[in-house]
């Protein structure tokens, strides 16, 4: 990286730095690739996810021609199946490389309605009075009441 000082009697211009950098091999993160055949594709930062997901969605197989447009179109395939949080394909001679970052399985947990009691459901008064008592005050909408069943079945 250049780094220019605002001060001196011969401050170089950005052309001498561009010159510079070039030199140097430094250069921009995003280059482009002249189409190939393509002769190898790996996978690397898979842990969970199934390969066959990642191969699925490439716009490429190996003896196609790569190119920059169809690396973009892997990028935006792979990003929409939501199973990563970044993604970058690598040219190494012939082969691409996908390099994968997987999002957790889960993000985020919420623990919702933990705070002091939850209110009573309303229920409805079947009529017979034991049934009712046993049934914790009667039948509630929605729900299902085991009455009769072999032993251990969760009654």
């Amino acid at each position: 990286m250049a780094f220019l000082l605002p001060f001196g009697p011969s401050r170089p211009t950005a052309a001498c730095v561009v010159l510079a950098c070039a030199a140097a091999g430094w250069s921009s993160s995003a280059i482009a690739v002249e189409p190939f055949a393509l002769q190898d594709i790996r996978v690397e930062g898979l842990q969970r996810t199934d390969p066959g997901t990642v191969f699925a969605a490439l716009p490429f197989r190996i003896g196609d021609t790569y190119t920059d447009d169809k690396a973009a179109a892997a990028l935006r395939a792979l990003f929409a199946t939501g199973l990563f949080s970044d993604v970058r394909i690598v040219v190494e001679g012939r082969t691409a490389v996908v390099i994968v970052d997987e999002r957790p399985v889960v993000a985020r947990v919420d623990f919702v309605g933990l705070k002091g009691e939850s209110p009573t459901p309303p229920r409805r008064q079947s009529g017979n009075g034991e049934f009712d008592r046993v049934c914790g005050g009667g039948l509630v909408p929605g729900s299902a009441i085991l009455i009769a069943g072999d032993p251990g079945i969760g009654k």
